[in-house]
């Protein structure tokens, strides 16, 4: 089965999310070294030296030596002179005195001089050095392989985040500043490192966007939704075999359309759901009036053609949803869950559908209350799960007050906490994704979840931040880019 037309090749299976090292490190280093000063000492400057010189005889060495200095006394000898021993005099330690040493035709203090400050220069050579290294490691650490700079991620003002899993490794959607949908491979939370650029042609400005990895009858599949200027919902696929050979989009909706630029847009995945062994569901804020959340799938449903998109939405069953803001969603054990801004209070709304030998209808099991911070109009909303035995949902969004706010739900009966991440500093108009590091930690479900969301500035980067099921911030930082 092919979504798209054309072939393919091999196939993506299911995989656990790869573990990262978020790293918290700083990238800056700095050395210090204090300025040594040398003392002058005159009386450890070389005097003034007067060479004698000895004249050669076919049987002696010729010798040569400085003037006598402090109490030394030089015993000069005629041409072939000797000594009573035989031996042609050279330096005679004079009563009283003390031999005075010499290295080089050098007094021995003067040599301790230069080797000292030849030490200094030494020092100063190596600490002048590692700073050099220090700020040409910094400089190098800028540069991947193949020479690609590596720099703060900056995306369009309100652009869409999405990511998805697929062949073992973690991929990254987003939209550019020049409008463009851009894929790029996570190496962790921090780096991303750019695969390709999707065909997307009259991508709405600032369009939400949706991805997911699926295998379908042999064949694996990475799909990517977006809304276009008119209103329509775009879908393009690549498989495994051509990672950067997309497919043109072409529109999975027919009888309604969105608003541009809205943030509600998200897919969702239900195996073993119906005959299919994956059931694909689209969700999304529609612009027909009174409808606010759909619902729009392909698969084996009552409402579905199978294995094809046939373009006819769901009558919203969402009460009260909010179309202009987002939808988070999530699955795991013929459980689904969607989390929608009520349009008439305000509040998170939790709503779920349960499978298996008998298909439920959705139904509301939950809400925020007047106590909890309330969801923005507008506000984008996401969402992960655990994928452990305590179900637990992180769903984030934006309040009325501009933070960001983690809302815990460990069961299908709404929200158990409700946490206020006041270290970010989010553009209002920011989209938001998160998804779950089960790798952080070792133990069943005590991972961490990871929101990708705007900054606030004149150049919006985009920034991560990893919390825990307690609300503590385990990281935060700034995604580079590289390639």
């Amino acid at each position: 089965m092919a979504l798209l037309e054309g072939p393919s090749q091999n196939s993506i299976r299911y995989t656990a999310l790869e573990g990262m090292e978020v790293n918290n490190a700083s990238d800056t280093n700095r050395v210090e070294q204090a300025g040594l000063e040398p003392t002058f000492d005159r009386e450890a400057v070389a005097p003034e030296v007067l060479p004698t010189y000895l004249s050669r005889t076919p049987s002696r060495h010729s010798h040569h030596s400085p003037e006598p200095y402090y109490g030394s006394t030089y015993i000069d000898s005629k041409p072939g002179q000797e000594t009573d021993d035989g031996h042609i005099p050279a330096w005679s330690q004079g009563p009283g005195t003390r031999k005075s040493k010499t290295y080089c035709g050098l007094r021995r203090r003067t040599v301790i001089a230069i080797a000292v400050i030849l030490t200094v220069l030494v020092i100063v050579a190596i600490v002048v050095g590692a700073v050099l290294g220090a700020k040409s490691s910094r400089g190098s650490g800028d540069k991947t392989q193949g020479n690609s700079s590596v720099s703060p991620l900056v995306i369009r003002d309100g652009g869409g985040l999405a990511a998805a899993t697929a062949a073992s490794a973690v991929f990254a959607y987003y939209q550019a500043e020049n409008g463009s949908i851009i894929e790029s491979r996570m190496i962790n939370d921090t780096d991303w490192h750019v695969q390709s650029a999707i065909a997307t042609p009259g991508a709405a400005p600032g369009t939400a966007i949706a991805a997911s990895s699926i295998t379908l009858y042999g064949t694996s599949y990475v799909l990517v939704f977006h809304t276009n200027n008119d209103g329509e919902i775009m879908m393009t696929n690549r498989t495994s075999s051509s990672p950067e050979q997309w497919s043109e989009p072409i529109s999975v909706l027919s009888n309604d359309g969105t608003q541009p630029g809205a943030s509600a847009l998200q897919v969702n995945l239900y195996p073993g759901f119906g005959e299919d062994p994956v059931t694909i569901r689209v969700y999304y804020g529609s612009a027909t009036p009174d409808q606010g959340i759909r619902e729009l799938g392909m698969g084996s449903d009552n409402d579905y053609a199978v294995a094809s998109w046939n373009g006819l939405a769901k009558f919203s069953f969402l009460n009260q949803s909010d179309p202009n803001s987002g939808v988070g969603a999530t699955s795991l054990n013929e459980l689904a869950r969607l989390y929608v801004r009520n349009s008439t209070t305000g509040y998170l709304a939790q709503w779920a559908l349960g499978w298996g030998t008998e298909v439920e209808g959705w139904w509301q099991t939950g809400s925020s209350s007047s106590t909890d911070p309330l969801v923005a109009n507008s506000s984008s909303i996401t969402a992960c799960n655990d994928k452990a035995s305590t179900r637990t949902d992180y769903v984030f969004y934006q309040s009325i007050t501009g933070t960001l706010v983690c809302a815990i739900s460990a069961s299908d009966r709404g929200f158990t906490s409700f946490h206020v991440l006041s270290e970010a500093t989010p553009a209002d108009s920011t989209k938001l994704h998160a998804w779950y590091d089960d790798d952080s930690n070792g133990e069943d479900g005590d991972g961490g979840a990871t929101l990708f969301y705007q900054d606030r500035g004149t150049q919006a980067e985009l920034k991560y931040l990893k919390i825990r099921r307690t609300g503590e911030v385990q990281a935060m930082g700034t995604v580079r880019s590289s390639g």
